[in-house]
């Protein structure tokens, strides 16, 4: 097990969003792509009246900071991350939007009912998931029929020359 998906060291990586923030500033800056990678992701996302959402591994939610703005109505937003510490900085800054809940979930075990998303988001997170395969079950298991998986991720060299 590498040290990206080794519980006790996400734990400690992620209890607050301080390193988070970096590799945020970083991407910010140095990226080529000045429309940005959030807003990217944004547009690709095929949301719609009624829609409920489930974000895994959110980190401080950042995605939806400027976003709620041009959700459709009646979205329905969980936004959930393996860290408390992540959780609770969400938490702070998304507290004022009634249709957002925010939850700590492993997505290995996602508590949710079968068929209960119609969109589920994972980005930049699964290289710190231990067991892919039954986190991948498990968004399966929770997406509505004809639903759809969002991920990104970076590879495991990603950042190693920086």
């Amino acid at each position: 097990m590498s040290e990206m998906n080794n519980k006790d060291d996400v734990i400690v990586q992620y209890k607050d969003d301080s390193k988070f923030k970096k590799r945020q500033n970083f991407h910010d800056k140095y990226s080529t792509n000045k429309y940005g990678f959030r807003n990217w992701m944004f547009d690709k996302y095929k949301i719609f009246d009624g829609c409920k959402i489930l974000e895994l591994g959110c980190g401080n939610g950042i995605i939806w900071d400027e976003k709620y703005g041009e959700l459709p109505p009646n979205v329905e937003l969980v936004i959930s991350d393996f860290s408390e510490g992540m959780c609770n900085i969400v938490k702070q800054k998304h507290q004022g939007h009634n249709n957002v809940q925010v939850e700590q979930i492993d997505i290995q075990d996602i508590p949710y009912q079968d068929e209960s998303f119609d969109i589920v988001i994972a980005n930049h997170m699964l290289y710190h998931v231990p067991d892919i395969d039954k986190a991948i079950e498990e968004v399966y298991r929770v997406l509505k029929h004809n639903g759809v998986f969002y991920a990104s991720t970076l590879g495991t060299n990603g950042f190693q020359k920086y």
